[in-house]
């Protein structure tokens, strides 16, 4: 299990109250839930080596780093309105714990099942992924792909309540023949590394 070690300061400034669940946790502010979130992210970024790179966030306050904008933009490699987008894409914990993955050598590192790539249909409006995919991968493909094309590399940084909020993780691992679970916990901030590798003009 993940922990994360929250200062007294922090604890003192819970909201809410109890729930019926038997875990009886607290029921974090969603503003005070966001605080922590952008801390943890923040530290993520430094810790990680991303400080020097741009850092953009959305309106809803998802971020997005775009390590690398791939090939030399031509009307081939470019992403536009209505172009068919395959990419990879590796989902992981602050923890640096992958949950899903399209790499094949992420899967096999990690000892995890392989996921399909996904094929998008990139609208700029969005209106056709939204509500499809967590709310910060959503946000995180329509604010990028029009700047990057084939071979880029891109982090979608999401605070808990745009990746999977509330609802907790587990992750099946297949290690000497045993089956492991490791839990990412409820409220966690996410990491999305996406590559879009393919594209095919309408």
């Amino acid at each position: 299990m993940i922990k994360y070690l929250l200062p007294l300061s922090i604890l003192l400034t819970l909201f809410g109250c109890r729930d019926n669940d038997p875990s009886d946790n607290f029921v974090l502010d969603p503003a005070v839930q966001r605080q922590i979130d952008i801390d943890l992210i923040n530290e993520y970024i430094l810790e990680n080596g991303y400080a020097d790179f741009q850092v953009d966030t959305t309106v809803s306050g998802a971020r997005y780093i775009i390590l690398d904008y791939g090939d030399t933009l031509t009307a081939e490699t470019s992403i536009e309105d209505n172009d068919s987008v395959r990419l990879d894409y590796t989902g992981v914990s602050l923890d640096d714990i992958v949950f899903s993955t399209s790499v094949d050598s992420v899967a096999t590192d990690e000892s995890i099942e392989l996921d399909p790539p996904l094929s998008i249909l990139y609208l700029e409006s969005g209106e056709n992924i939204e509500g499809t995919y967590i709310p910060g991968f959503a946000e995180g493909v329509i604010e990028t792909f029009k700047e990057v094309g084939v071979g880029s590399h891109i982090l979608f940084l999401l605070p808990s309540d745009l990746a999977f909020g509330n609802v907790p993780l587990s992750v099946t691992r297949i290690i000497n023949n045993e089956i492991v679970v490791v839990e990412i916990p409820e409220n966690s901030p996410l990491v999305w590394k996406v590559s879009p590798f393919e594209v095919k003009k309408q």
